[in-house]
């Protein structure tokens, strides 16, 4: 009995490191989402919010897949590329430079505000002004937890 009781044990035993090792990818990290599966992920978990039914789901996830494409791709204008690499002294630019830096946000904000107002357009077609709003309320705060993220993994790092 003492014996039978004790393979049980080794079995449970090796089956559960067994499990945990399949639960870990390399190194305890997780794999990383290529940006395609990001914004799919994200049109599902917004269309979820929203508790869209499904015909409403199958119109709106690729509008909204092509709207956050067109929306990172003015949303992500980098300064660096213009400035260099290094991190931008605000103490040592010059005049010029600073006057190109703001030119160059209004152009990022009114591309951002042309992408808005052309998929207003579609989104109405497909949801209610009522959604619409909830929708950017969404991503807003879809916003402020990648900000929070990011400024965590910066302040560990920073450790």
């Amino acid at each position: 009995m003492k014996q039978r009781f004790l393979y049980f044990v080794i079995i449970c035993l090796f089956s559960f490191v067994q499990t945990q090792g399949w639960a870990q990818t390399r190194e305890g990290q997780r794999e990383r989402l290529t940006s395609e599966e990001r914004i799919e992920k994200q049109a599902v978990h917004v269309a979820r919010s929203l508790m869209l039914s499904d015909d409403v789901v199958k119109k709106f996830i690729p509008v909204y897949s092509n709207y956050l494409k067109d929306f990172r791709s003015c949303a992500h204008m980098d300064f660096r590329k213009e400035f260099g690499k290094g991190k931008m002294d605000k103490n040592n630019l010059t005049d010029e430079q600073i006057d190109k830096i703001i030119t160059m946000r209004f152009d990022k904000c009114r591309k951002i505000l042309n992408v808005r107002e052309k998929y207003y357009g579609e989104f109405k077609k497909i949801l209610t002004p009522r959604q619409i709003m909830k929708l950017y309320s969404i991503e807003r705060s879809i916003s402020k937890k990648v900000q929070g993220e990011i400024d965590r993994r910066f302040q560990k790092r920073k450790k």
